[in-house]
């Protein structure tokens, strides 16, 4: 909703693997045609995937958790939040989702796959490296799921693809970084 007012002329396209999350935003934005919806999730590989749904009671509360890399020390730091259903999702590579969409470049690329970022973007390089302007992204110093990657690895490949560092906000766990791509700087 932030973006539609801030950007008046944004189109957003979203994708939203977990079913009860999916359903809920079709139906928040069903009248905004400035905003597509698939339910799907950005993968570094086409096909389907196993998604560990997180909860906290009966609301949508604690599903943000959910995640196709496997919970470890997630359980330990946010004891509350559970992961006792696994749902079968569609996936896809970056690329193939946009072209899904018709999308030839992209402004902000938001990212908060739980742990996956870095695979994703590694799976779509060239795509990321030449169509992508900004990529925020959640970072982790805290392996929360199987295989997240060390803050390092991520900020090497981002300098690796072209994208300078602008902004960062992370704590002891986890927080948000905004990368730019040069490519695109006037």
């Amino acid at each position: 909703s932030k973006f539609l007012i801030k950007f008046p002329n944004a189109k957003i396209f979203c994708l939203e693997p977990v079913l009860d999350q999916f359903e809920f935003i079709s139906n928040k934005f069903k009248h905004e045609n400035r905003v597509k919806i698939s339910n799907e999730a950005l993968s570094d590989k086409d096909g389907f995937a196993e998604i560990f749904v997180g909860s906290l009671g009966q609301t949508l509360e604690g599903m943000g958790s959910s995640s196709i890399s496997k919970p470890t020390l997630h359980k330990k730091y946010f004891e509350k939040i559970k992961f006792d259903k696994i749902q079968k999702v569609p996936v896809v590579k970056l690329e193939n989702a946009a072209s899904k969409f018709k999308i030839n470049t992209i402004d902000l690329l938001w990212l908060d796959l739980q742990g996956l970022e870095y695979k994703v973007l590694k799976a779509s390089e060239d795509f990321v490296r030449n169509k992508v302007k900004s990529i925020h992204l959640e970072i982790s110093n805290v392996a929360l799921y199987e295989d997240t990657p060390e803050p390092k690895k991520i900020e090497e490949f981002m300098k690796y693809a072209g994208f300078n560092f602008f902004k960062k906000n992370i704590g002891a766990l986890a927080g948000n970084a905004l990368y730019v791509n040069s490519r695109f700087i006037l």
